[in-house]
């Protein structure tokens, strides 16, 4: 006879709390992975920006100081120099993991003119971090250095 009364017990059932800390468990995994990419992502540009802004640097420099100036790139920094020959260049290091990994200009040196112009290196520079890539790109004759959507 007590089977059949209804039971007025308030409370959670240990499978429905199973199930609320997995849905919880599955929407907060995913939102750090997206945190994570956005970062990586945000490094990524930054540093290209960067890169670009001393790439003008260096195109100033050369005009200015009426003689060739030179970016040479590593995978994990970079250094501006007024000649191959020049040891008191200044070096910069990519921040956050971001990467060096390819140049389609035949060398990773980009050579600034008198003039500003590019005498060797235009092309395009590919940095990557954290899954995406981004790209420099160095016109040869003007020298302007272009950024690309990060991918």
């Amino acid at each position: 006879m007590q089977n059949s009364k209804l039971r007025n017990e308030s409370g959670i059932t240990l499978l429905e709390l199973s199930i609320t800390l997995a849905i919880s468990f599955i929407l907060l995994s995913g939102i750090t992975l997206s945190l994570h990419d956005s970062k990586s992502k945000r490094a990524l540009q930054s540093a290209c920006l960067q890169v670009q802004e001393d790439l003008r640097y260096a195109q100033q420099v050369a005009i200015l100081g009426n003689a060739q100036y030179m970016v040479t790139f590593s995978t994990d920094h970079y250094t501006l120099k007024a000649h191959a020959l020049d040891r008191n260049g200044v070096t910069k290091y990519y921040n956050n993991g971001v990467k060096f990994i390819y140049s389609n200009a035949g060398d990773s040196r980009i050579i600034f003119t008198k003039r500003g112009t590019v005498s060797g290196g235009s092309g395009t520079y590919i940095f990557s971090n954290g899954g995406f890539k981004q790209e420099v790109t160095v016109l040869v004759g003007s020298g302007r250095v272009s950024i690309k959507q990060a991918y």
